[in-house]
């Protein structure tokens, strides 16, 4: 059975944001909703996928207010608690894109490359020195539909995260991973412009089991 860490966000996290305009709190979805449980269904039998979801991750960048968000550092532990594994699936840079780091698009892709050779070697030196890596640009923000922005987000976020996926592009082929655009199947829900509704969910978890099947021959 193939083994694969999914590594992200509160996208990956299952991030419910429904309710957050009505009562300024929101949830989880459940195993019939996230993808990574319907990623786990559709390749019953055949892998076994670890969540590692989290939401406020970033790429490289310290978060002043919230702790633990640093996706660099909480990397090795996500890996060794999960190896040996077969594959990665890494997407992460939308809280990047936040006001509070000020970040560009380029230093926040120099993030993602930090991680990503990080992980190379956490690769070579494991179990299974072949597992493969796929990188997935995050879909971009907008506006949620009362014409306002989710927590720090603004109109330079959306600026920055439109660049964000030929810069990940970039990277993928310097380091030998497997690239998707996920702003190419879905758009994030209008309750608040950055995370995945039901729907998306469900198209994101369709087309990353194509991709995956491919990647390991399943």
């Amino acid at each position: 059975m193939k083994q694969i860490l999914c590594y992200g966000d509160s996208n990956t996290y299952g991030y419910d944001s429904r309710e957050f305009p009505i009562t300024g709190k929101s949830g989880r979805y459940d195993e019939t909703i996230r993808w990574t449980c319907l990623l786990q269904k559709d390749l019953e039998n055949i892998a076994h996928i670890y969540e590692a979801g989290m939401g406020g991750r970033t790429t490289v960048f310290e978060d002043p207010l919230e702790y633990g968000r640093n996706g660099f550092t909480f990397l090795d532990v996500a890996f060794k608690s999960s190896e040996p594994l077969d594959l990665v699936v890494v997407m992460l840079g939308t809280n990047d894109i936040k006001d509070q780091f000020s970040a560009s698009a380029i230093v926040i892709a120099s993030g993602m490359e930090r991680l990503i050779i990080r992980l190379k070697e956490l690769i070579s030196e494991s179990h299974n020195p072949a597992a493969k890596i796929l990188l997935v640009s995050p879909v971009n923000v907008t506006k949620n539909a009362q014409g306002g922005f989710y927590y720090d987000f603004s109109e330079e976020s959306i600026i920055k995260g439109t660049q964000l996926s030929s810069l990940y592009q970039g990277i993928a082929k310097k380091y030998s991973c497997t690239f998707t655009d996920a702003n190419q199947w879905i758009v994030p829900d209008t309750s608040d412009g950055t995370h995945f509704n039901p729907e998306g969910h469900k198209i994101f978890a369709e087309k990353i089991s194509v991709i995956i099947r491919q990647l390991l021959n399943i």
